[in-house]
């Protein structure tokens, strides 16, 4: 019966991680991102959820999405698109993507400071979509200030369909944040650096002390101590070494394959080759040798 009963709470436990570990989806395009906030709005949906900000960017998005079906509807061989693989954007660790309504807030206000008023009459103030561009100006002004819109869109999208329903479990995973390992690892003589940390100059202080808030992070501490180890007069160096084995360990979890394909060749950082060649002849000869047999037979 206890045997019974442990499984039972181990299948359990598992249905549980399961379902709260989140990974949010890659950065999709600019057509997926409204039929996603599309289908989120249809769902158990209720603006009073919204706050301004997010409400105002995703009605000025589905308007702009909404245009572009009436503008496209006459270019069937050439209809405008957004977002493609030059406009695509990729998020470094030194650079990574922020969100907030507030952020939100701000993005479009800037916008709207340089945004054409024939833009703005049709895509903030209710006037109707027309089926031609707008007068005075060209599809390239047309398309580069309804991108910079819809990345505010697509922000605002994100934020309430994957961030804010999630923040509690990416606030747990902030251990797992290795951007303090990452940075440390580009200080050229990282040690020194660490044992003569009084004679650096600020910025660089600075620098390290975030970095080592990072590395103390990883170690499952919390913010308040991480922050508090480093305003006391311990030596950076010996916090370093402190914490540097179980953040290694974190870094390793993401970067280094445990299980590596056999069949894939590496020609360089940018391309890959799969040996599938290899197990088709194989295929094949082990085919001619079963057919070579059965005429023989016969």
């Amino acid at each position: 019966m206890l045997k019974k009963l442990y499984c039972l709470l181990f299948l359990l436990s598992n249905v549980t991680n399961a379902a709260t570990h989140h990974h949010p989806p890659l950065e999709i395009g600019s057509e997926q991102n409204n039929q996603k906030w599309l289908n989120y709005t249809t769902n158990n949906f209720t603006e009073a959820r919204l706050e301004g900000s997010i409400k105002r960017a995703t009605d000025a998005g589905l308007k702009l999405h909404e245009w572009l079906v009436s503008l496209n509807a006459r270019r069937r061989g050439n209809p405008l698109k957004l977002t493609n693989e030059n406009t695509r954007l990729g998020f470094p660790l030194e650079r990574p993507k922020t969100y907030s309504p507030k952020l939100i807030k701000e993005r479009l206000e800037k916008l709207l400071l340089s945004f054409p008023e024939n833009m703005k009459k049709i895509i903030f103030l209710g006037k109707q979509v027309t089926k031609t561009l707008p007068t005075g100006l060209t599809e390239k002004e047309f398309i580069d200030e309804a991108y910079k819109l819809d990345r505010i869109y697509q922000s605002a999208v994100r934020w309430q369909t994957v961030m804010l329903p999630y923040k509690r479990y990416y606030s747990s995973r902030l251990w797992q944040d290795v951007r303090g390992i990452y940075d440390l690892k580009k200080i050229d003589n990282l040690n020194e650096k660490l044992a003569d940390f009084s004679n650096l100059d600020k910025s660089l202080q600075e620098r390290i002390n975030k970095d080592l808030v990072g590395l103390c992070l990883n170690n499952r501490k919390s913010q308040r101590y991480c922050e508090q180890i480093i305003a006391s007069d311990t030596s950076r160096l010996k916090i370093y070494e402190r914490f540097i084995a179980r953040a290694e360990r974190n870094w390793k979890s993401f970067f280094v394959l445990q299980n590596p394909r056999s069949d894939v060749v590496w020609d360089n950082e940018n391309e890959m080759r799969v040996a599938v060649c290899l197990y088709w002849c194989w295929f094949i000869a082990i085919i001619d040798c079963i057919s070579c047999c059965l005429v023989s037979a016969l």
